[in-house]
Order: structure tokens, then sequence, then C-alpha cells
């Protein structure tokens, strides 16, 4: 939506849904078509919309464009996932990064890259979400487009909205009818759906069967002019009386050709009670004369006529009535339509039984005011969306101007305009003299609009605008804000930030060359909130938008009405202070951040604070680039001295950390080097840096219990600052909640569980990749490379073999294979005799193992002793070294899946931690412990103040840093640093490197 030509197009888009919306399909048809277009426009790759089915209290999918309905939820109840989500917090959504963003579920991230969803809903009245996404070949939604979907939102909703109230109107007047003649309690809606359904087995086109459902609901809407004692008479009617009730048809056309939409079915209304033999009325007609909605209608009310009692005749049994319609095959009704009807009787008989029962929507009184502006909504909406087509290469201006004259033309306004948020009058129409223009002394109504995101007023001439035209207002606000919203956002118009309220920096532009010429001097202040992202991650975005309009509104108070605040990006803000040298504006920008500290912006959010740089025009600068990239450079300065003068104060004395892992037990090999590697790392960073680490380590045996009592001493007796090192996946479990609900940073567990990585939490960081990660690339490349199709496994008994075999599980399914064999043991155990057993008797062609090494080792030599040999494969939690040591001969080949470089490889920082170990044999273990202290250690040092909150910001900072040619990576939105899976074989006893399955097979063969 870049040039004149994508613009053009995308508002022929815009403007062909809108007009399908408004087509008299099927509302299924007009949604899909909708949607689809809606798509094409925002030029996405998958679309989706569910509606809100109140009796089930669950979102239903019943628009999916771009991908297989089977692959969505059937149903997502309020607040599951992202779409339950927007819908329970009436709030839009905007994705940029799907692959950075934790509300994403994992699985999506696979094909959505970047998504937007909406609520459709009315005064908070649901009706469902509208979501669309884009794949990783697109670029991301833009902030713009972010808004247009926005607005595309508010049109469809409006669409649903109305659509409700019409239904709701037409079932009202049926209801009204249906109370002058007891007995008749659901006759109509029976009549209309079964009508529709007869309909579609008829092949009648889509487009008509709509409208036919309406006129059969409304079919005898004409007795409203029969008198009720003619209604209700027990004894058969004279002739007289026969011939008034006979007029109700007649009257009917009459009341139908009343309603716009309906206008081309009043001979419907008039002729469905013609007989198929021409004997009926009120024009004789006969067979195929007949028009087939009318033959419909005819059918489907008598069929209900035969099963209510009324004061002139009993209720007739099924095989009655089949009696009944045969008889009058070819003499009252259509034979065909006769032949539809019993060919599925069964089905229409419960229809009718169940319709009898079904309640309308509202009440005459509700709905009727409602229904009277809706259909003249829809109908300025459709002509509106008519005049759109031919002013499609029109400029903003002269579109404005064209879509205000017919408001006022529809609305009965002698004159409108069109002001701005300044009380500026933009455009000026008069439905009399086009010419004349508003007097100053004229008064009129003013009523607030938003269109693409602005705040507008238009101003009637001439008396009070009705609640009436408000409500129109109203409805077409999200059609016209759709339309505007491109065209500004086209052309550049965009005045006001859409969450904050404060202006954009297009806005601070234009301000500065017009304001600074006539300014002696100008301070232009550029500022940065610090430790935002704490905000948004302890929070939540939603809370962190309240933070930020709360903080403009605080700070625009402090303000001359002078100066000029605008958002230069996400969290920093550029201030425009004329005739105020830099002196003044330190002295101002001082006192407000004062003001902002001592401020409690959001119920429950601690107070925020800014850094700042200062630059002054003329003196330093006369270009506002220029000036913006001076004052930024003495931010950070400003920023740099905070982070020194912090690290002055960390120095004063040594921060304890808390470790609980296995010094003994089957798990001790892993807990002991993780220890060592962690104590090199802080050695290192003292030598380097001058900071003073001491780490407490308790042991835990590998049991959650007696982790959970040794996190407690640590956190109470030790008052440690941080928890470092755990090592396993069931006593992460234990601790990982304690954290979050304590804030107590839980750092680089040994541990690839995914419940510690997603969703990202604020107080977790896990320095490896996970267990699905590592499952995944030994399984693509078993499968990928060497073909293999039969993969058993063998696994610890509790939450981490679990994990393990998870993964195995959903990593098979995507190549349509299932596990063949399992087998486990419990933790801290060596019974692995059943496992062996089981997975024996299934003869998988490879093993998974996802134990600790000494049981593996042990499986590992049962398995060769029973003459069998399939592939072995361990996760890196094994302790590869330990089982390769342990595992002797029946361990060579194994391939053990590592989550670091091999100890011996020639990066610089491994080459750090082979100098800091000195004669030790170096282990992968040991070097991931190594490599966690150091990533640590530069978070520290770079931390703005000494506390655990600005421990977690600085961690979050560590994003593309490399240490010694390994690169960590860490966001808000990913606490995981590192995603690279290396590959180690056994030989002779030895972790050996290799780069491919089909590598290793081959050395296999040669060997």
């Amino acid at each position: 939506m870049g040039n004149s030509e994508d613009n053009q197009r995308g508002i022929a888009l815009l403007l062909e849904a809108f007009c399908s919306l408004f087509s008299g399909e099927d509302l299924e048809v007009s949604l899909a078509r909708a949607v689809s277009l809606f798509k094409d426009f925002l030029e996405a790759d998958f679309a989706a919309l569910f509606l809100w089915k109140e009796g089930e209290k669950a979102l239903v999918p019943v628009v999916v464009e771009g991908r297989p309905l089977e692959t969505l939820p059937s149903r997502i109840a309020l607040g599951e996932g992202i779409t339950g989500r927007v819908a329970e917090e009436r709030e839009a959504l905007w994705v940029e990064d799907c692959r950075k963003d934790p509300r994403v579920h994992p699985l999506c991230k696979h094909w959505a890259a970047s998504l937007v969803s909406s609520p459709l809903i009315v005064e908070n009245r649901l009706y469902g979400v509208l979501s669309v996404a884009r794949g990783s070949g697109r670029g991301a939604f833009t902030p713009g487009e972010f808004s247009i979907f926005r607005d595309l939102g508010k049109c469809l909703s409006g669409f649903l909205e109305i659509n409700k109230l019409v239904e709701d109107g037409y079932h009202a007047f049926a209801l009204a009818v249906e109370t002058k003649e007891p007995g008749f309690k659901g006759h109509s809606l029976a009549v209309a759906r079964i009508s529709k359904d007869l309909a579609a087995k008829a092949g009648m086109e889509c487009n008509k069967r709509k409208n036919l459902y309406w006129v059969a609901l409304l079919h005898d809407v004409g007795k409203v002019g029969v008198p009720d004692v003619t209604l209700v008479k027990p004894l058969p009617l004279d002739k007289r009386e026969r011939l008034v009730v006979s007029l109700h048809s007649q009257l009917g056309a009459a009341l139908i050709s009343l309603v716009e939409p309906l206008k081309e079915a009043v001979p419907w209304i008039l002729h469905h009670h013609e007989r198929w033999d021409g004997r009926g009325y009120p024009s004789g007609l006969k067979g195929e004369e007949i028009p087939l909605a009318s033959r419909i209608i005819h059918l489907a009310e008598s069929f209900h006529a035969m099963v209510i009692s009324l004061p002139y005749g009993e209720a007739l049994s099924q095989e009655r009535v089949r009696k009944e319609l045969l008889a009058g095959r070819e003499r009252q009704w259509d034979p065909r339509l006769v032949d539809l009807l019993l060919g599925d009787f069964d089905k229409y008989w419960t229809m009718l039984r169940e319709y009898m029962e079904s309640p309308y929507p509202k009440k005459l009184e509700e709905v009727s005011s409602e229904v009277t502006y809706m259909l003249l909504s829809m109908e300025i909406l459709k002509d509106l969306s008519s005049l759109a087509v031919g002013l499609s290469h029109a400029s903003v201006m002269d579109f404005i101007r064209a879509i205000l004259r017919r408001l006022a033309f529809y609305l009965g306004w002698r004159g409108v305009s069109l002001l701005d948020e300044h009380g500026r009058v933009l455009v000026t129409v008069d439905t009399g003299d086009e010419t004349m223009e508003f007097s100053h002394g004229e008064e009129g109504e003013s009523l607030e609009v938003r269109w693409g995101g602005y705040t507008y007023y238009l101003r009637v001439r001439g008396g009070e605008v009705t609640a009436k035209e408000k409500q129109i207002l109203e409805t077409l606000e999200g059609f016209l804000a759709s339309l505007m919203g491109l065209l500004f956002h086209s052309e550049g118009k965009v005045l006001r930030d859409d969450l904050t309220g404060t202006y954009t920096f297009s806005s601070i532009k234009e301000f500065f060359s017009s304001v600074v010429p006539h300014a002696q001097r100008v301070a232009v202040v550029l500022l940065d909130l610090d430790g935002f992202k704490e905000v948004n991650d302890r929070f939540g975005h939603d809370v962190g938008n309240k933070v930020l309009q709360r903080l403009v509104s605080v700070m625009e108070e402090n303000l001359r009405a002078s100066d000029l605040m605008g958002r230069y990006g996400g969290d920093e803000f550029v201030i425009l202070l004329p005739r105020v040298d830099r002196e003044e504006a330190d002295r101002v920008m001082k006192r407000i951040r004062r003001t902002v500290e001592g401020t409690e912006l959001v119920e429950g959010v601690p107070s925020v604070t800014f850094s700042f740089g200062i630059a002054q025009f003329p003196d330093e600068g006369r270009d506002l680039y220029t000036l913006i990239r001076l004052a930024d450079k003495r931010m950070y300065m400003e920023k740099a001295l905070k982070k020194e003068r912090m690290r002055k104060e960390l120095q004063k004395g040594t921060l304890k950390l808390g470790q609980s892992c296995p010094l003994t037990g089957s798990a001790a090999f892993l807990g002991r080097e993780y220890r060592k590697g962690l104590e090199l790392g802080f050695r290192w960073g003292e030598e380097r840096y001058g900071e003073r680490i001491e780490l407490v380590t308790l042991d835990d045996r590998y049991e959650p219990d007696l982790c959970a009592l040794n996190t407690e001493a640590l956190l109470k007796d030790e008052d440690v600052f941080a928890l470092v090192g755990y090592v396993g996946t069931p006593t992460s479990a234990v601790v990982a909640p304690l954290a979050e609900r304590s804030g107590i940073p839980f750092l680089f567990p040994l541990s690839g569980a995914l419940f510690l990585r997603w969703p990202t939490k604020r107080w977790i960081f896990n320095l490896r990749p996970s267990y699905h990660h590592e499952v995944e690339a030994m399984i693509r490349g078993l499968i990928e490379e060497v073909g293999v199709r039969e993969v058993g496994i063998f696994y610890q008994d509790d939450t981490y073999g679990w994990e393990v075999l998870g993964a195995a599980e959903s990593t098979l399914l995507r190549y349509k294979l299932e596990i063949r064999g399992k087998g486990s043991y419990k933790r801290n155990s060596l019974m692995v005799e059943e496992a062996c057993q089981a997975l024996l008797e299934e003869h998988p062609q490879v093993v998974i193992m996802a134990g600790t090494w000494e049981p593996c080792a042990l499986f590992a030599r049962k398995v060769k002793e029973r003459g069998w040999n399939p592939m072995l494969l361990a996760v890196s939690y094994v302790g590869g070294e330990a089982f390769a040591r342990g595992a002797g001969e029946a361990g060579e080949g194994t391939v053990v899946v590592q989550v670091v470089p091999s100890p011996h490889s020639s990066f610089p920082i491994v080459q750090e931690f082979r100098r800091g170990l000195g004669e030790g044999d170096p282990t992968h273990v040991c070097l991931e412990g190594f490599l966690g202290a150091v990533l640590l250690v530069e978070a520290l040092k770079d931390m703005e103040e000494v506390g655990r909150e600005s421990l977690v910001r600085s961690l979050e900072a560590a994003n593309e840093m490399d240490v010694g040619g390994l690169r960590f990576n860490l966001s808000d939105h990913d606490h995981q640093a590192l995603s690279s899976i290396y590959f180690t074989v056994v030989r002779g006893g030895k972790l050996v490197p290799f780069q491919s399955f089909s590598e290793l097979v081959s050395r296999s063969l040669s060997s």
C-alpha cells in the first residue's frame, strides 16, 4: 500500500469487500467474500473470522482463508490463545514478530510471522474476532496497517450489528402477528426455516434464499389488517369472512413493499396462497406461473398448519400428514416440492417440532426503532460504497466533501462542516448553495467522530442533531474510518500518535519547520524511559500502554502551551521548548522528572523515570535530525554515568548467588561439573571486571522435595540475590513458580523443559536450547538423511522423560510416524530391565535415551548383551563424557546431542575456559556452566542500578551479544540465549563431533 497504484487497488478491494457485505446473499457467503477481500487488501497470507456463539459460550471459526479449517480449533473459550484473549479483553492486538512474542502458541510460529487480531464488538456486545496474519516471506504489519485493520473490524462489527438488529426486527414483526392467533406460536419461524431448507434442495440461488427466509417469516404480516374476532373464530367462516381473510396476502404485499431490501420479494408474499391447480387466490395463477418462492412458502405453511391444534381442527399424526401431502400433490402443491419434503420427511418433522418451541430473539418494542435507523444506515452505506467507487482517484479533501454532501442529503441537514481537533474548519458543504460558507455567528451542534485514527468534529448547521442521526453516524463510523485511514495513511497525514495521543514525529518536523524560523532559540530534548520493558513484562502491554498515556498527560501538564511533545518511537519522546536555552531546559526536565518519579501513574505499578539529552538551536545545529542526534548522544552519556555509579556501588561488596543441584546420587556428575563451570566463569569475571560473586551451593541429590527446602534456605538464611545453575527438570519444576511469584531471577537451569521457555516468564532465563530443539534435530537427521522409520524411546519416568517423550511424539507426527516401543525407569534408580524388555519386543531401528548417564549406560550394556544392536541416541542431559566412560564398549557409536560447542573447539571464549580449567578434563556440562556465568557477569556489568529488576532488564538487552566468538540472543520476548544444536558420537570412550547423520553413516561404513 505504498505507492499511488497500490493505494488505488487497495481502495478498490476495500470497496468490493463492503459491497459484498450488503449483497443480499446469505450471511455466511457475504462474510466469506468480505474476509477474503480484507485479506487481499491487507496483503496477508491467512485470515480467519470467529463468531461468538452465546449459547455455547465459545468462538467458532466460520470463515478461514489461507489454511485448512481443520487446522483451527472448532471451539475457543474466552481467554484461550490470542483469539480468546482478544475477545475477552475487547482490545485489538498487533503482534509485529510472532517468533518473539510469548503470547503466540509455538505451533503458530511455524506459519505466522506477524499478525493482527480485532474483536468485533458494538457497545460491549461481542460478535466475534477477526484475525489476519502474514508468513515469513512478507514484512510485518505496520502501525498504520494495524490502525486500518482496527477500522475494518469496526466496519465488520457494524455490519453484524445491522444484520442482528434487522433479524431481531423481522422476528419481532412476525411475533406481533402471531399474538393475534392463539395456537400459532412459532408458526412464522417454522415456515421460514423449512422454506429456506426446501429452497436449497430445489436449487434456488443463494442470494434469493436469504430474502426468502425473511419473506417466509413475514408471510402472514397482512393479518394485522384482519379483525381479531375473525382470526380466532372457532366455527367455519362465512363467505364474507373468507374474503376478508384472503385479503391478507395483498395487504402483506403492500406492507413488504415499504421495506427497501425486500421490495423484489413482494410477488412472493402476494401469491403465497396460489394453488398448483389454479384454484388459489388472489390471482388464480397455475403451476409454474406461481413464483417458486411462493410455492415453497405455501407448502411449508400448510405442513405446519397440519400439526397444530386450532379451534376448528385437531393436529394430524405423522402418517396422516404424509397421506394429506400425497393427496394434495399436483392439486394444491408443486409435486416436485412435495417429493423433496417427503424424501426427507423425518428431518422436517423434527425441525417442525423444534421450531414450534423456539423463542424469538426480542420483543417488538425492543427493536422497532433500532430497525428503522439500521435499515436507513444500510441504505446509506450501500450508496456511499457506490459513490466511493467513482471517487477512488479523488484527493482526500474531495472525497471528504462528497461524503459529507451525501450525509447531509440523507439526514436532512442544511449544511455541515468538518473541523480538526483545534477547531479549524477543514471542509464545508451546503445542501442549498454549494458556494455558500458558514457565517461565523451561526450556531450549530458539534459531534465528535473518529476517522482513520483521528478525532474530528462535525458541526451541523441549524437545530439539534437527533438521537437517530447520532446512531446512524456511529454505525457509519467504522466504514468511513477504514477509507479515511487508508487515504490518510497513503498520504502521510497522520497528526497524532494513536496510543499516547501526543504528536507523531512527522508533526514535530512540521512544527519545527514552521515555528523555529520565528524563534530566537529552541531547546530540542530527547528522552527515553528507563527500564520500561520491565513494566510491559511484569504487568502486561495493556498496563504498559496506560503508563505511557498517563506519563504523556503528566508531562504535558508540566509543559507550557507553546511547547510541543511528540513520540519518537517506542518509549522515546521528543520535546521542543521554544525560547529556552540548554541550562533552563535542563532545569525544566529535571523538575518534570521529579514530578514523574513522585507520581503513581497507574495504581500498583512502580514509578518510572527517564534519561534525557538536550541540544540547542541554532547554536548547535539548524537541522532537526542533527539536533536529535546530539541530544541522543548526551542522553546515552547520562545513562552511562548511571551505570558507572551502579558499578562502583556493586564493587563495594560481594554479590551472593544460590544454587541447588545434585552433588551426590545418579546426577552428581552433572551437578559437580555445572558448579565447577559456574565458579570458573565467576573467577573469569572477577579477573576481567573486578566484580566479586560468591556461589552458595546445596546438594539436593536430584530430589524435588529436597530442592525446595534448599531453595527456601538460600533465600531466607543466605539472602541470595538470584538463583543460578539448578540441575534437572523435576527440580526446576518446583522452583520456577516460586521465582515467578517472588520476583527472584532463576537463571540458566540445566533443563530443556518447555515450561521454562514458553510462554516467556519474566524471572526465568535459559542458556541452552529446549529438549524439543534437540529431539527435532536428531529425528530430522535420522529420517531425512538416513531414512530411519522406526524410533523407540527409553526415558526417565518423570517430567524430564515425559518432556522428551512428548517432543519425540510431536516431531514424528509431522512425518506421519509414531513411537515404536517405549520403556521407562524410575528416577534415581537402575531398574531398567522392564524397559529393555519392552523395547526388545518392538525392535525399533533406533532408541532415543532420556535419562542420566548411569541408567543409560546400563541400558546400553543390557541391550548389547541380548544381541540387539540398535542405533542409540541420547539428549544432552545424559552427561556425555560420563556416559562414554560408564558404557564402555556398549556405548560405542552412541550419538549424544550437545547444546554448547565442543570444549576443545577454537572459539576464543572456549579457549578462555580451558585456560581457567588448567589441567582438568573439559566437559560439555562444565563449559555450559562457564558460559552461563560469563553471560551473567556481562549482564551484571551493564546493570543500570543494583537490583533484581535491573538485572532482568540487563539480561534482556543481551541481544546479538558476541562474547569470544559465541553469540548470545536474549530479549523481552525470548529468554533463551543459545539455539544451536551440536552432534557428538562416542568413539573409543571419547565424544567426537560430527556435522550430519549422513556423514556419520558414511564414516561407519568406511571404518
